[in-house]
C-alpha cells in the first residue's frame, strides 16, 4: 500500500464519523424522533446536574483522549514509528471509556458511518504490522520478517 493511500485511510476513518456527527447536530436533526431526542436531553440534563466523581473521571478521561486525537493523526500521517502503537492504546482507552458514556441518539446515517470509521480505524492500526509495505513506512531500517540473515 502506498504513503498515499494509507495517509487517505487514516483521514477517512477520522472524516467520514466526524463530519456526519456534525451533521447530526444540524443538517439530519429532524432524523431523530423528537419525543426521544427531548427523552435525551433531559437525562443530560439530570446527569450534570448532580455532578459526581463518577461521571467527572470518565468527563476527564475523554478530555485526554480527544486532546491526543491530533498527535496520532500527526503520528499516522508522518509516519513515525511511536503512531501505531500510540493507536493501539489510545483505541483501548476510548473504548474501555465507552460503557461510561451512558446512551446515545444518532440517525441512522451516522450510526452508519461511525461503524465504518470504527471499522476503518481498525485497519489503519493493524495494518503496520500485518502489511510489509505499510510497515516499512513506519519503521524503514527494520529487517523484513522471513530473512533468515
Amino acid at each position: 500500500m502506498s504513503k498515499f493511500a494509507y495517509r487517505w485511510l487514516v483521514i477517512v476513518s477520522f472524516a467520514l464519523p466526524t463530519l456526519c456527527l456534525i451533521a447530526d447536530a444540524t443538517i439530519f436533526a429532524h432524523l431523530i424522533p423528537p419525543d426521544l431526542k427531548a427523552a435525551m436531553d433531559r437525562h443530560i440534563v439530570q446527569e450534570t446536574s448532580s455532578p459526581s466523581w463518577a461521571m467527572l473521571a470518565p468527563f476527564v478521561g475523554a478530555i485526554a483522549v480527544l486532546l491526543a486525537v491530533p498527535f496520532q493523526i500527526y503520528g499516522l500521517l508522518r509516519f513515525r514509528p511511536w503512531a501505531p502503537k500510540f493507536g493501539i492504546w489510545l483505541s483501548a482507552v476510548s473504548y474501555s471509556l465507552m460503557p461510561f458514556y451512558g446512551a446515545s441518539v444518532y440517525s441512522g446515517l451516522t450510526s452508519t458511518a461511525l461503524s465504518l470509521g470504527s471499522m476503518l480505524w481498525g485497519i489503519v492500526v493493524v495494518l503496520p504490522y500485518v502489511s510489509p509495505q505499510v510497515r516499512r513506512h513506519f519503521w524503514p531500517d527494520q529487517e523484513p520478517a522471513g530473512n533468515g540473515t
